[in-house]
């Protein structure tokens, strides 16, 4: 949907039409994009209307935003338990495996709950 959403225009569309331009449904339009601040106007007889290029770069300016709250800063020793929902410490014997030349992957246990966590770094050995 975000990439049919960059060949939006500057023009005014119906939900309808940019329902099917973005190749959804025209209820995600009314319940989800129009209810969370979806940029669009009404006219005097009361249609609406949602500018192409407007509601393009609110879309673009969610997903930041989105992206940016799920980068949460680790701390050295903690993953994100998926269980838990939030960043743990790991604990228990902490396997390492290599996954390319420069990603290893730590793995251990939820300080909380117990569930295995992982974690991507930088290999810290070279000498392979």
């Amino acid at each position: 949907m975000i990439q049919r959403a960059r060949q939006l225009l500057h023009m005014r569309y119906r939900p309808r039409e940019l329902a099917d331009v973005l190749g959804c449904d025209v209820q995600l339009i009314y319940k989800r994009c129009i209810p969370a601040g979806c940029p669009c106007e009404r006219d005097d007889s009361g249609h609406l209307w949602i500018v192409g290029d407007h509601f393009r770069d609110w879309m673009l300016a969610l997903r930041r935003e989105a992206a940016a709250d799920s980068r949460a800063k680790l701390g050295k020793g903690q993953a994100y338990c998926v269980v838990c929902e939030q960043a743990v410490d790991i604990e228990g014997p902490i396997e390492v495996r290599p996954v390319t030349a420069n990603l290893e992957l730590m793995m251990g246990r939820c300080a909380q709950c117990g569930a295995v966590v992982c974690r991507g770094r930088g290999r810290t050995d070279q000498d392979d």
